[in-house]
């Protein structure tokens, strides 16, 4: 029997023979099958050497295979070049870990801070339990900071949440007020009856 590495061997030539195609890599792939000892036409499962005794006999249990086809016999041509060797596969090392500037948005970049803020009452009159929402205008468009914070001066009277939600809790008088992060104000004097 052959060794792992001629089987692979041919393997290995048969692949190339496969992917190159033409004749003149049939007639290298037969000329390293001889190299390596096996003879063209020979059964390739044994030894290269029982193959040219002629005393040797055919192992009775082999059957030959009644839809196998004789390859063609190769026409001599030319005289066969090698093979080109194969190309290393070249290492690469990590790419540079890129470092991108931010972004320019006009009017950010230079940190514009918040000018004015607006609400949209200034007084509201709301009877027990009800409600209304209030809502800031932060200016200009471009400020940075648009956030609001809203507070009730007496959460007895009124109670407002994050989005300026106002609940009225029992009757009289006090006053939500809107804050921005650069310490802007705007007030809403709540009445509730």
């Amino acid at each position: 029997m052959k060794s792992r590495k001629s089987i692979l061997a041919l393997c290995m030539l048969l692949l190339v023979s496969l992917t190159l195609g033409g004749c003149d890599e049939d007639v290298k792939v037969r000329e390293a099958l001889i190299d390596m000892g096996y003879m063209p036409g020979a059964d390739m499962t044994s030894d290269p050497e029982a193959t040219s005794d002629p005393e040797a006999t055919p192992d009775p249990e082999a059957t030959p295979d009644p839809e196998a086809t004789p390859a063609p016999e190769a026409t001599p041509g030319p005289e066969a070049t090698p093979a080109p060797e194969a190309t290393p596969t070249p290492t690469t090392s990590p790419a540079p870990e890129l470092t991108l500037a931010p972004q320019v948005i006009p009017g950010v970049e230079e940190g514009v801070k918040a000018k004015s803020i607006k609400l949209n009452k200034k007084k509201i009159t709301l009877k027990v339990g009800g409600r209304f929402d209030l809502d800031a205008k932060v200016k200009p468009k471009k400020a940075i900071d648009k956030a609001v914070t809203w507070s009730s001066a007496d959460e007895s009277i009124v109670t407002v949440n994050a989005r300026g939600k106002v609940k009225a809790i029992t009757k009289g008088e006090t006053i939500v007020t809107a804050t921005t992060a650069g310490g802007l104000t705007a007030q809403c004097v709540v009445c509730v009856t």
